[in-house]
């Protein structure tokens, strides 16, 4: 049930940077299909790792019935047979101890890197959005650009994407539409100009 709810938590990161706007899909592709690949090879080793676990349960149940079988209650290998069957169930023990550890630290080691790619897009995001000087770059005008929007405050903790998000807008409408705005420093109370799907 851990690996799964964590295999989760990993897939709904990857689907969160899909659902990033349109923009930053053209500069990370790559970057988003080797995640993709990472995830489902995690996967694969996990469901591997599982199957591993289950072949060595049954071989632990097999040889422990197979020791029933040959037991004798008065035979002294009856204790020599209890130690073998305490010895299979701690030795199972630490196989799952040790699978359950090596699948953990994959999971934070693919967690780590899908944070340094979030990271690396977001710097793609804005090098595409401003020029070297921090001074955003002019951008044509947008083939769909709609004729409707909102003025809209900048709240505190808003970033342009959860404008853009919130609103149903893109980034291109926002920056052609506000040529002065530098995405990488909009503020509490700043009026930007946000146009709306119509």
């Amino acid at each position: 049930m851990m690996f799964k709810t964590k295999i989760f938590l990993l897939a709904a990161i990857v689907l969160a940077v899909f659902s990033v706007p349109a923009f930053s899909q053209q500069i990370s592709q790559a970057k988003l299909a080797g995640l993709l690949e990472d995830v489902a090879a995690l996967r694969s080793e996990v469901a591997r790792l599982r199957m591993e676990l289950e072949e060595l349960r049954a071989e632990n149940a097999r040889l422990l019935q197979l020791a029933e079988k040959k037991v004798n209650p008065g035979d002294e290998t009856a204790s020599k047979i209890a130690s073998l069957r305490a010895e299979l169930k701690e030795a199972d023990a630490v196989q799952r101890r040790e699978i359950t550890a090596e699948t953990n630290a994959k999971i934070e080691k693919l967690g780590k890197e899908v944070n340094r790619a979030l990271v690396d897009l977001s710097q793609n995001v804005n090098q595409v959005s401003t020029g070297d000087d921090g001074v955003p770059a002019p951008v044509s005008k947008p083939k769909d650009l709609p004729s409707a929007g909102i003025e809209y405050t900048v709240k505190p903790g808003d970033t342009l994407g959860k404008i853009i998000s919130k609103n149903r807008s893109k980034l291109n409408w926002i920056l052609y539409t506000n040529p002065d705005l530098n995405p990488n420093k909009i503020f509490p109370g700043q009026k930007i100009f946000v146009p709306q799907k119509d």
